[in-house]
């Protein structure tokens, strides 16, 4: 899974548990991008499940290459990407993007931006 000058990583190589697995939920436009990023504190069922208690944190974009992996294809809309940060350097590696309305998108609207409705 992972390829030459990529930062993708499948979940159950990486080390660390639920606690260095981070996301950024989004809405993005040809000019503009609205991200709320978040820690997951814990997962259900432990160990490869969805955050069933997350917590905001300090948007990461910059120190990863989501916007270079959404400039590829020129993708718009609602994104909820998700991230391992690796113990042993501290380097945020990417899982997965999902290009749809995810769970916690539910998150910030709480907490700040609604997501879903800026779409």
């Amino acid at each position: 899974m992972r390829r030459r000058g990529s930062t993708w990583w499948p979940r159950r190589s990486s080390p660390g548990g639920a606690d260095c697995t981070y996301g950024c939920a989004g809405f993005r436009t040809a000019d503009t991008i609205l991200v709320f990023c978040y820690r997951r504190v814990r997962e259900f069922p432990e160990g490869f499940g969805c955050g069933s208690l997350l917590e905001s944190v300090q948007p990461f974009v910059s120190e990863t290459r989501l916007l270079e992996h959404l400039d590829r294809p020129g993708y718009t809309g609602i994104f909820d990407a998700e991230f391992k940060r690796d113990p042993r350097d501290g380097v945020y590696k990417m899982i997965e993007i999902n290009a749809r309305s995810w769970w916690q998108n539910t998150h910030p609207s709480g907490s700040g931006p609604n997501i879903v409705m800026s779409a």
